[in-house]
């Protein structure tokens, strides 16, 4: 969406109307259709499982070797002992199986850290130690994406510069697609966690509380601070308060 800019239009809450402040994200398939997608940790090891890696041959199964560690002497020696773990991709996102992943994916981060650090210490070891370039920005209009990985799930970028200055911007946090509202494609993933739910609170209707739901919509780690962004524009300091 490098054309696009968000003009915040605050309004009063309607819920048969616009509910969400999150812009709603869509994924274009090849075919033309349109889906709404969930990322985070589950989406982010169901898409490493069925890719050849160290972890795997891309059948839908992970598995990671942790090397001993030194470890504390007061540990019992099965926490610092080698140890293989397995994660096998789910048919469905749950609740259980996105905290599961959530939980695995840390094995993954410490393997892919541990393998890194390897390689950075032979790249230092043979003299390459430059971490970045020098960048000079085109005078004429140009256009930036990026997307990467936070442990909420993937983050994307747009970006519009001119002559070194930043002409507009545009972010989609992982909570911004998970979070967005229903439309003409369906629902996103926080809704359709919800949708049909198992009421498992063993009160009558007048007493119940959601927990179902909460358990649902906590298990995507959500941080709707990222999925709204306000910027505000010309305003004028009213005081400078310097701490020591």
């Amino acid at each position: 969406p490098w054309n696009k800019v968000t003009i915040p239009k605050p309004e009063e809450k309607r819920w048969d109307g616009k509910y969400n402040w999150a812009t709603t994200v869509r994924f274009v398939w090849k075919d033309g259709t349109v889906i709404p997608f969930e990322v985070g940790p589950i989406a982010r090891l169901v898409a490493t499982a069925y890719q050849p890696s160290d972890f795997g041959p891309g059948n839908g199964v992970l598995r990671v070797t942790l090397p001993r560690s030194g470890g504390a002497e007061d540990l019992p020696p099965a926490v610092v002992e080698e140890m293989t773990m397995e994660w096998r991709a789910p048919a469905y996102s749950t609740t259980l199986q996105r905290v599961l992943a959530r939980a695995f994916n840390v094995v993954v981060d410490v393997a892919a850290a541990w393998k890194n650090l390897l390689a950075a210490i032979e790249l230092v070891q043979a003299g390459r130690t430059r971490t970045s370039r020098p960048w000079n920005p085109p005078a004429r209009r140009t256009f930036g994406v990026g997307f990467t990985e936070a442990p909420r799930g993937t983050v994307r970028h747009w970006l519009v510069q001119e002559g070194g200055r930043i002409v507009n911007y545009q972010i989609h946090a992982p909570t911004t697609g998970n979070v967005s509202p229903k439309d003409r494609w369906g629902m996103s993933p926080f809704e359709q966690s919800v949708a049909n739910s198992v009421i498992t609170e063993e009160v009558g209707p007048e007493h119940w509380e959601g927990l179902d739901f909460v358990r649902a919509i906590r298990s995507f780690d959500p941080c709707l601070a990222c999925a709204v962004h306000i910027q505000f524009g010309d305003v004028k300091t009213v005081r400078k308060l310097l701490y020591r």
